[in-house]
């Protein structure tokens, strides 16, 4: 028997789905109100205003961006497979959810003290300080290049979440289906770890 979808939860489903594409300027309660087939007094009755509305769905972008990351970040695992599991956990949450990096980023130049605020909320400094300590050791031990652990979250982020933003352009300019996009994507697993731990690894 199928799970009965509460009101709330349509509601939220339905602002994901217009916030995704409009953004917060672009999106309109009515429009909310129409999508979740409810009416809009009974939208209002859920979330007062559209900035509190926003303010959940943000959340839940948020949380399926960072949770995973900052889980890994803190696992105590050596520290190439650690940088494995980084791209790879990072790449599979993007995958499902493909409208969280234009979504998020789109929301952090529109209003980036909210995203501060936001971000701190879900502690993730502490699994950047755990990594940080192990590139430290590892340095320390020879194991790997002295490089700025800051920088390498960066080049891993970056390697990991800017072919979901530039989707539209790689197909075009590589002339791809969306069956060999998603082949590349899905290598990218493997190709991303790997050439970051030979770009680092003595």
């Amino acid at each position: 028997m199928a799970k009965k979808i509460s009101t709330e939860d349509k509601i939220l489903k339905s602002a994901q789905e217009i916030f995704h594409h409009k953004g917060f300027e672009g999106a309109r309660m009515q429009e909310i109100a129409d999508k979740a087939e409810i009416n809009k007094g009974l939208l209002h009755y859920y979330y007062k205003s559209k900035d509190k509305l926003f303010e959940s769905v943000f959340n839940i972008a948020l949380k399926q961006m960072l949770s995973k990351l900052n889980e890994v970040l803190r696992e105590e695992i050596d520290l190439f497979t650690k940088i494995e599991k980084l791209v790879d956990s990072y790449i599979t949450v993007l995958s499902i959810n493909t409208f969280i990096p234009n979504f998020v980023f789109q929301e952090i130049n529109r209003n980036p003290d909210f995203f501060i605020e936001k971000f701190r909320k879900f502690n993730t400094n502490e699994g950047i300080k755990v990594f940080e300590k192990q590139i430290e050791e590892e340095t320390a031990k020879g194991t790997i290049i002295k490089i700025d652990s800051k920088q390498l979250i960066i080049n891993i982020i970056s390697m990991s979440i800017f072919p979901f933003m530039a989707k539209p352009m790689a197909i075009g300019i590589l002339e791809l289906t969306e069956k060999d996009y998603k082949k590349i994507i899905d290598d990218r697993k493997k190709l991303v770890a790997k050439f970051t731990i030979n770009a680092i690894k003595k």
